[in-house]
């Protein structure tokens, strides 16, 4: 395969391979704006302590990514903590597959030649986190299109399935710009939009574009001015879904985020007593994969059931059946006094992760456990409160990529245990279990 690249970096001994994440850099092809020259530049830095390898590859535009015949991934050794500069033939167009194990960071700038060097401007890096989903929405702001200003859209379609976006593009009253479009798009494949405003009479400034996909996607605009030799980068808009909070202004922790599947059962959920030991509840979200499941539960804890140092259920949380697991949380007693936590899909109970915390619970006390299943980001996260103060935190990593729910899968919640297995198991009774918020994220 033809190398379009120059890279400014020394060779070093192969290592042993190691996971390796992806992402995606779509490169902008401009060579100059104006009287202005430009390149494009690819930071790739290693913070590990070992010497690992980059292996990067360019997909030309509009094509199918998943057809790799003759396409050969360029193998790139960075030693440990340096920094390699990748440059791009300028005037290439297409989409840029980085991958290297979890400690490699990525940043991409088109910067100005000769006297015009400055600083540059930040071209998007694309992984799982600043990718839109399925069926979701990003929206690009500030665009515009007067005299010699023109505006181009770029689509990235990251599934390994053909897409269909639909790009609706409005004026900064909230009318059409024109027509909305859909397009279909290749599987992995990136398409370029050329001056989308050169129909509009008048010129357009402050627009905006809303764009959908039917599957994972990405996208941006980018703008010029020939007569200044701009180049200028709009990604896609934050929206006001934060966690982030100003004084006196603190969410309630039953607030459902913006496009998740949100279950909330507010107040008291669940008395464990003698006659109604536990409380199961089944739902049933809309057949997808999702990124993260976010759980958010408030326990005041009763007396110990005999034995005390028996595992007292707090949240059991599993897709159908036992073997796939997202979470089983109890607590132990005097005696044992710890928190355990467990999980595991497609597993076996014995071959389920355990994770254990030297924790004793105080009978009348009242905590708060957020767990956080995110198997997108390979992460996983219990957190223990009181009085919204972190009492501590248990982290692991799922041991699936994505959660799929079914048409007929269901998810099955146990509050307590049943109290059928009471020398190893014994229900709760006394308990309280409150405020329950189950959120799966597309």
């Amino acid at each position: 395969m033809k190398s379009f690249w120059r890279t400014l970096a020394f060779a070093f001994a192969l290592t042993p391979a190691a996971y390796a994440g992806t992402v995606y850099i779509p490169l902008p092809g401009v060579t100059a704006v104006g009287s202005v020259g430009y390149e494009t530049q690819v930071s790739v830095t290693n913070t590990l302590s070992q010497q690992r390898t980059v292996n990067y590859v360019q997909l030309a535009t509009g094509v199918d990514g998943t057809q790799r015949q003759g396409v050969v991934k360029s193998p790139l050794q960075i030693a440990a903590g340096r920094t390699a500069l990748l440059k791009p033939t300028a005037s290439v167009r297409g989409l840029l597959e980085l991958s290297a194990p979890p400690g490699f960071h990525y940043s991409a700038r088109l910067v100005g030649t000769g006297g015009a060097a400055g600083l540059g401007v930040d071209l998007p890096v694309i992984n799982s986190d600043t990718m839109g989903g399925a069926g979701g929405k990003l929206v690009i702001q500030g665009l515009k299109s007067l005299d010699s200003k023109t505006a181009d859209v770029v689509i990235v379609n990251l599934a390994k399935t053909a897409s269909s976006c639909t790009t609706r593009v409005l004026r900064a009253d909230g009318t059409l710009a024109f027509p909305q479009q859909t397009t279909p798009l290749p599987p992995l494949s990136h398409r370029f939009f050329a001056n989308i405003f050169s129909g509009v009479p008048g010129g357009i400034s402050d627009a905006r574009a809303e764009v959908t996909c039917t599957t994972s996607f990405f996208a941006f605009a980018q703008m010029t001015d020939t007569a200044t030799g701009e180049f200028a980068v709009a990604a896609p808009t934050e929206t006001s879904a934060s966690t982030l909070t100003a004084p006196g202004d603190a969410p309630s922790a039953l607030d459902c985020s913006v496009g998740t599947v949100c279950y909330v059962f507010p107040g008291l959920v669940h008395q464990s007593t003698n006659a109604n030991p536990d409380r199961a509840i089944t739902l049933a979200p809309a057949p997808a994969s999702y990124k993260s499941v976010k759980v958010h539960l408030e326990v005041e804890v009763g007396p110990w059931n005999t034995p005390a140092t028996g595992a007292h259920g707090v949240l059991y949380l599993v897709r159908n059946k036992n073997r796939d697991m997202f979470a089983n949380i109890f607590l132990r007693g005097p005696g044992k006094g710890d928190l355990t936590l467990r999980h595991g899909f497609n597993q076996t109970h014995p071959e389920k992760a355990k994770i254990e915390k030297a924790f004793l619970a105080q009978q009348g006390q009242t905590y708060a456990f957020d767990y956080d299943y995110n198997p997108a980001a390979k992460t996983l996260s219990l957190r223990v409160s009181q009085n919204e103060q972190l009492l501590f935190e248990l982290v692991d990593k799922p041991n699936i990529s994505k959660i799929d729910i079914g048409t007929s899968d269901r998810i099955q919640i146990g509050l307590s245990n049943p109290g059928t297995n009471p020398t190893i198991e014994p229900a709760s009774i006394g308990w309280k279990y409150s405020n329950l918020k189950v959120e799966f994220f597309p």
